[in-house]
C-alpha cells in the first residue's frame, strides 16, 4: 500500500521523446478502491459462426417481439434468468453465467417511422441484429428504407459487481478513484441524433430508484472514442447532475424527454445497477450502434 509515482516515456522513429507523470494509490483489498462492473468484449467466449466471426445474440427464450407492423422489441427486464445474451449464436459450447459482467439486463426497441412519400409507399420492415458479436456489443438496426428510431437500456446488476474485497453497499464516492463510469465505443452512426446517457438504480427510502445522468454524449458520427462521467455522486455541478425517471418497464425503453426532467445532485450510497441508455435515429437504411468496453468505478466498505 502506498503512494507512487510513475513515469511513462514515449520516443518516436526521430527520436523526440515525451513523458507523462502518473501517481498511483495503491489500497488494501476492500479499504477503498473497488471495481464495480468491467464488461470487456475481447473477453467474450463466443464460439465462429458460419462466416467465420466471433458472434452471440440475445437469450433465445427473450425473443424479439413484434408490435404491430413497425415494431420489433426485447422487452426490458431485470429478473432472474432473464440475462440478454445467455447463450451462444450458434449452439451451447459456452454458456455465460447470470452474474458475468460479458452479459447484460435489459431491452431494446427499433420502430420504424413515416418518412417520404417514396418511403411510405412500401409497408414497414423494422430490422434488428442485436448481440455479442467481433469482441463487443453491437447493434446493427434500422428499416430498408423508412427512417427509424433505436432505443436501448443496457445495466448491469449489483450481483454482477466484482467484488474486491471489503463489505457493506456498493457506492459512489466524490473522488474520480471510486466515481467514475465510461463506456468505450466501437460504431456510433446515424443522421445526427445520437443521444447516450448513463443510468444508475438507486435503493433509496421508498425502494429502487432510477436516475439519468443529465450528462450526455451526442455526436452524430463517432468510429472509436470513449466517454467518461467522474466526481457525479452528490455533486450539484452542471453535467454533474442526475434526474427521477420512470422505471423501464416492457418496450417502454426511450430516452424520457429533457424538458420535464429536474437533474439536482444525488449522492449514490447504495447502488443496485449501473449501465446506459441510449436513442438513435435515421432517415433511411441501417446503421450500428457498439460498444467494446464499459466499467464503473466506485467502492464499498
Amino acid at each position: 500500500a502506498g503512494l507512487y509515482h510513475v513515469v511513462l516515456r514515449a520516443q518516436d522513429r526521430d527520436g523526440d521523446v515525451d513523458d507523462v507523470a502518473l501517481d498511483i494509490v495503491i489500497d488494501p483489498a476492500g479499504v477503498r478502491d473497488h471495481a464495480f462492473v468491467m464488461f470487456r468484449g475481447a473477453d467474450l467466449p463466443m464460439t465462429k459462426d458460419a462466416t467465420g466471426r466471433l458472434s452471440g445474440r440475445y437469450d433465445p427464450t427473450r425473443d424479439t417481439q413484434t408490435l404491430g407492423s413497425a415494431q420489433l422489441c426485447v422487452p426490458f427486464s431485470l429478473a432472474d434468468g432473464q440475462a440478454l445474451f445467455k447463450n451462444e449464436y450458434n449452439g451451447a459450447t459456452s454458456v455465460l453465467s447470470p452474474t458475468s459482467p460479458l452479459t447484460m439486463y435489459g431491452g431494446w426497441l427499433v420502430s420504424s417511422l413515416n418518412g417520404t412519400p417514396e418511403q411510405n409507399a412500401n409497408a414497414p420492415k423494422p430490422t434488428s441484429w442485436v448481440g455479442l458479436r467481433e469482441g463487443q456489443f453491437l447493434a446493427w438496426t434500422g428499416d430498408g428504407g423508412r427512417p427509424t428510431d433505436f432505443d436501448a437500456v443496457l445495466v448491469w446488476r449489483k450481483d454482477q459487481f466484482a467484488a474486491l474485497g471489503g463489505s457493506g453497499n456498493y457506492r459512489f464516492t466524490s473522488d474520480p478513484q471510486t466515481c467514475a463510469l465510461r463506456v468505450d465505443l466501437t460504431s456510433l452512426v446515424d443522421d445526427g441524433n445520437n443521444e447516450i446517457r448513463f443510468v444508475i438504480v438507486h435503493r433509496d427510502a421508498g425502494g429502487d430508484t432510477w436516475y439519468l445522468s443529465e450528462a450526455a454524449y451526442t455526436s452524430p458520427y463517432l468510429k472509436d472514442g470513449y466517454w467518461q462521467l467522474d466526481t457525479f455522486s452528490g455533486n450539484a455541478a452542471p453535467g454533474k447532475r442526475w434526474a427521477v425517471i420512470p422505471a423501464p418497464s416492457g418496450a417502454n425503453v426511450a430516452m424520457p424527454p429533457r424538458g420535464p426532467l429536474v437533474f439536482q445532485a444525488k449522492a449514490f450510497t447504495n447502488v443496485q445497477a449501473v449501465g446506459l441508455m441510449y436513442h438513435g435515429h435515421r432517415w433511411g437504411y441501417h446503421y450500428s450502434f457498439g460498444f467494446n468496453r464499459f466499467f464503473a468505478l466506485g467502492a464499498r466498505q
